[in-house]
């Protein structure tokens, strides 16, 4: 790879849950972008992400519940970018 080709990752998705107790639930640093519009237009367009961020919940909530420790569903995901050195982890 050509050292003049290196593409800056300056960007990051993150993925913010709400539960449905009112309390936020993990964010998730889903992708990386050189480009702000990139991140954005991908937060705008993430319905694949929700739902596969959905499906896990929910199998994290079947079991949690095995074992005697409810987790409450998720209200809604907050997808949003920033900028990668103010991104949290």
């Amino acid at each position: 790879m050509c050292p003049y080709l290196k593409v800056m990752i300056e960007f990051v998705l993150i993925a913010q849950l709400h539960l449905t107790d009112g309390r936020f639930g993990p964010s998730m640093n889903i992708d990386y972008f050189s480009k702000e519009h990139m991140c954005i237009d991908r937060a705008r367009n993430a319905e694949d992400i929700v739902e596969m961020i959905k499906q896990e919940w929910y199998a994290y909530m079947d079991e949690e519940a095995s074992h005697g420790h409810p987790v409450p569903p998720i209200d809604s995901i907050a997808m949003y970018c920033k900028p990668l050195e103010e991104a949290p982890g």
